[in-house]
């Protein structure tokens, strides 16, 4: 069983820079589910997995990077990543 704790649409953004709107958006989701950090594993133990969903506009030749930081939190937390590109 799965489920999906978090969806965002972020609209007309270039990703890749330092501290793009993405590295903020993910850094305050991660820090909302970090304090859920045993509901997370308990849901994890029980054959769950834990997915953020982020939805983003097709902007061509974007570069998307993810920090080692939010990396680090992902992996911390067990939480994978999927990234959607849009039509507007």
């Amino acid at each position: 069983a799965g489920g999906m704790l978090g969806t965002a649409r972020l609209l007309g953004q270039t990703v890749g820079a330092a501290a793009s709107p993405l590295e903020v958006f993910l850094g305050q989701q991660l820090v909302q589910l970090g304090r859920n950090r045993e509901l997370l594993s308990r849901l994890q133990n029980e054959g769950g997995q834990i997915s953020l969903l982020v939805e983003l506009s097709r902007v061509e030749n974007a570069v998307l990077t993810l920090s080692t930081g939010v990396s680090r939190k992902l992996a911390d937390l067990n939480i994978e990543v999927e990234f959607q590109f849009v039509s507007e």
